[in-house]
Order: structure tokens, then C-alpha cells, then sequence
């Protein structure tokens, strides 16, 4: 993804939230600009079997890879404080089933 001013340089900071099953779950990112890009793990070490989410600026959908099956869930779209996660159809698809453990890298 180009950047729209590379001579700024890129920031990031690491976010970590336990879920709680709520639609739209407000994630503070401390950027202070809206985020080009959200990588999500799980941080359950039980869990370690490579689920990834991926939330893009520009498209309001929280992304998911789990177990070589993909695809995507609606949530609000990414500001300059939050980023959002969780969707009713699947709160563990959408990164915010209740007490799972979850550590982001934001980029913006």
C-alpha cells in the first residue's frame, strides 16, 4: 500500500484488549491519525495456531484468515482515535469474542 507522505515516516504502536462480545467495539490506538493499517493477533497461547485479522483504512471490515479459511465482517470504520472490532455474526471472526486475549500492531 503506498504511502501518502513517505517523508513523514510511519508510526506504531501496540494495542492489547481482551474480548467481551460487543458489536463495535471501540479499540483506542493512540496515533492520533486515522490508522493505514491494523494487523490483529490472537494472544492466547492456547490458541497458537496462526489467526490473523486485518483491519485496512478505507474499507470498514475487520478481515480474517483462520485455518486457511477467509473473509470478512463489518464494523464502523477506522478514526483518528479507534479502531473497531466485533460483529455479531461472529464475535471470534471479528477479533472480539468474550475473553480472548488479542495484541494489534497499528500503522499509520
Amino acid at each position: 500500500m503506498p504511502l501518502k507522505n513517505p517523508t513523514a515516516g510511519i508510526t506504531l504502536k501496540l494495542v492489547g484488549w481482551v474480548g467481551d462480545s460487543t458489536v463495535n467495539r471501540a479499540i483506542p490506538h493512540g496515533l492520533g491519525k486515522t490508522p493505514s493499517l491494523v494487523i490483529i493477533l490472537d494472544n492466547e497461547p492456547a490458541n497458537n495456531n496462526g489467526y490473523l485479522w486485518l483491519i485496512v483504512q478505507g474499507r470498514p471490515r475487520v478481515n480474517y484468515s483462520i485455518g486457511g479459511a477467509s473473509s470478512s465482517l463489518s464494523v464502523t470504520a477506522m478514526d483518528s482515535t479507534n479502531f473497531y472490532v466485533g460483529n455479531a455474526t461472529s464475535f471470534f471472526n471479528s477479533a472480539n469474542l468474550v475473553t480472548n486475549d488479542h495484541i494489534a500492531v497499528v500503522l499509520g
